[in-house]
């Protein structure tokens, strides 16, 4: 099963870039009190034009439009970090980024921003486990174990660095599922919530397919 989704995965980030559209910039971000720091953000959908992205108020707006976290002001993430799935002998395994490390502020406390570089990337999938920078020691190493589950129009696949007593747990919960009754019997969603708020401090990452 998990080689079979490895396979099906690599396929679909490799050929669904133009179909799913999404970038991540890297920005020089000033603020009024004129502090300066390299900052990302994530930029979703095909209704943004590239050519308009270096004007201020075109970029702060596309900023406030893609900000999903409903906070009073823009979110940045001052980190990125670069994890790496198990490829197949065929294909190397795609690389997925993660930002982290986020704080918001307000448009007015925005003096000037400068793209420095716009990196393509796809939203077939989203990262919900939680992560820091310091997750960096770990998260570029070999996971030592993968899972995937399907329900509805929503999939999940969970990414185990280490093994303790509770990661074997769900490990062995989500093996049990063996039909998709059984999975809503005994409400997956739950389990798969509990794994993400635990995941700030555990060796796991979850990634979500929609």
């Amino acid at each position: 099963m998990n080689k079979l989704f490895t396979i099906i995965l690599v396929l679909l980030t490799t050929h669904c870039f133009a179909e799913y559209e999404q970038l991540i910039l890297e920005i020089k971000l000033q603020d009024t009190i004129g502090l300066e720091q390299k900052v990302y953000f994530r930029l979703t959908g095909d209704n943004f034009n590239r050519d308009s992205l270096d004007v201020k108020e075109y970029l702060i707006d596309q900023l406030d439009r893609n900000d999903d976290t409903l906070a009073n002001g823009i979110t940045f993430f001052t980190h990125k970090l670069k994890f790496r799935l198990v490829g197949t002998k065929y294909e190397a395994g795609p690389l997925i980024t993660l930002l982290v490390d986020p704080f918001i502020i307000t448009e007015k406390e925005v003096k000037n921003l400068k793209i420095l570089k716009v990196l393509d990337d796809s939203f077939l999938f989203r990262i919900e486990s939680n992560h820091t920078y310091s997750d960096n020691l770990w998260i570029q190493a070999n996971y030592i174990e993968q899972q995937f589950i399907y329900l509805d129009c929503c999939a999940w696949s969970f990414y185990y660095f280490e093994k303790n007593d509770k990661i074997i747990e769900w490990i062995n919960l989500i093996d049990g599922f063996n039909s998709i009754e059984e999975l809503e019997s005994k409400n997956i969603l739950m389990i798969v919530e509990e794994i993400i708020e635990a995941s700030q401090d555990e060796k796991i990452v979850v990634m979500a397919y929609y």
